[in-house]
């Protein structure tokens, strides 16, 4: 038997996302994009593919750049959203129907969700509350029905510091919940140990404690498309890898 080669496997998993047609249509600007910076977006796409077919919630759509990425690996979705913000329904409503789905809305504050209204979710993103006590308000009602994975978008983010304190202090109490991997600005928590090798193989990443995190390092060209197509470019991994490159020459 040949040797397999892990490297090859990893590079054929993930280039599989560039054909992805919701995927895609959001390279086109034919439906909006997450705001995540390019590599963020990449991983929330290589963590929701974990749970590729699976129902998965989402609370805080925005303009729906995130939730039409979620749409692209499932068919079961619910979206909580009180609409209160600068967005409107119709918007996130309109790309659903392009992209020929339909999707559960609870509309109401999530601090108004019965949790008998909810089922159980095999991933869940946050990206509605900023403030301490509704991000850990959030993170218990869905810990409670989640059975997979959670991502909190802007964790680490110095805009929103109550995101990561509550974050923190979550996971303090919940001890089953571990911190799994943190990006640019979110974080993925989850009760399950994760085999994160295709990850770890060819991104700059590094491990303690069992939380893998990014540091410095070039990125593989699989992100490219991510990066150019993101409406947040500002990534520090490769700034950082750049500068360091040309200051030794």
């Amino acid at each position: 038997m040949g040797r397999f080669n892990f490297k090859n496997f990893m590079t054929f998993v993930t280039t599989d996302f560039s054909k992805n047609i919701v995927i895609n249509k959001q390279f086109l600007k034919e439906l909006p994009v997450p705001g995540k910076t390019g590599l963020d977006w990449f991983l929330f796409c290589y963590f929701i593919n974990l749970y590729k077919s699976k129902p998965m919630l989402e609370i805080g759509a925005g303009a729906g750049g995130s939730l039409c990425t979620m749409l692209g690996f499932t068919d079961d979705l619910t979206l909580i959203d009180s609409w209160s913000q600068t967005w409107e329904k119709y918007t996130v409503e309109q790309c659903v129907k392009k992209i020929n789905k339909t999707i559960r809305y609870i509309d109401c504050l999530s601090t108004d969700v019965d949790v008998k209204d909810l089922k159980p979710y095999a991933f869940v993103h946050l990206d509605a509350n900023k403030d301490f006590d509704h991000t850990v308000g959030d993170l218990e009602l869905v810990s409670s029905v989640c059975n997979g994975m959670i991502c909190v978008d802007d964790y680490m983010n110095t805009m929103w510091p109550e995101v990561t304190w509550a974050v923190d202090y979550f996971v303090k109490n919940n001890p089953s919940w571990k911190k799994i991997f943190i990006g640019n600005h979110q974080i993925f928590l989850s009760q399950h140990t994760h085999r994160l090798k295709e990850l770890i193989v060819d991104f700059p990443v590094m491990t303690r404690n069992d939380i893998t995190c990014l540091t410095y390092g070039k990125l593989p060209s699989v992100v490219d498309k991510f990066v150019e197509n993101s409406n947040m470019k500002y990534s520090w991994h490769s700034i950082a890898w750049d500068r360091a490159d040309t200051s030794i020459l």
